[in-house]
């Protein structure tokens, strides 16, 4: 009987596939976006984070998530305040912000669609190692 689990068992335990983008670096440098995409087996998730530097240390958060490996998340800063985020078409958006506060710093985050001839479309290279 125990033999029987024991694969099941290491199955569980195994860490997540993922893979992370590029930093998409702040103006000022202040802040970094990227986005990761994880493989829990039997369901995938996309998300994209900003992290910004301040005198308490890093802060940040959830941008946005995406229950899908379809594609990554094209990001780019359009000035210091405003953070681009391209998003496949179509398909469910979990957390989706607008706007956030780090530190006194106020970003504002705007959507658009992402195109197939966009490098994050393909992703951060998630399918190519868990094939």
């Amino acid at each position: 009987m125990l033999s029987a689990l024991l694969p099941l068992l290491a199955a569980s335990c195994a860490e997540p596939a993922g893979c992370a983008s590029e930093p998409a670096t702040h103006p000022k440098g202040q802040c970094r976006a990227r986005y990761y995409q994880t493989d829990f087996g039997d369901r995938g998730v996309t998300q994209a984070m900003v992290e910004c530097a301040s005198d308490a240390g890093n802060l940040g958060g959830n941008i946005v998530a995406i229950p899908s490996l379809r594609a990554g998340i094209g990001l780019r800063w359009l000035d210091p305040q405003t953070l681009e985020v391209a998003l496949a078409p179509g398909g469910r958006r979990d957390d989706m912000r607008s706007q956030d506060v780090y530190a006194g710093l106020r970003l504002r985050y705007v959507y658009r669609d992402l195109r197939p001839d966009e490098p994050a479309w393909a992703g951060c290279g998630l399918a190519a190692r868990t094939r």
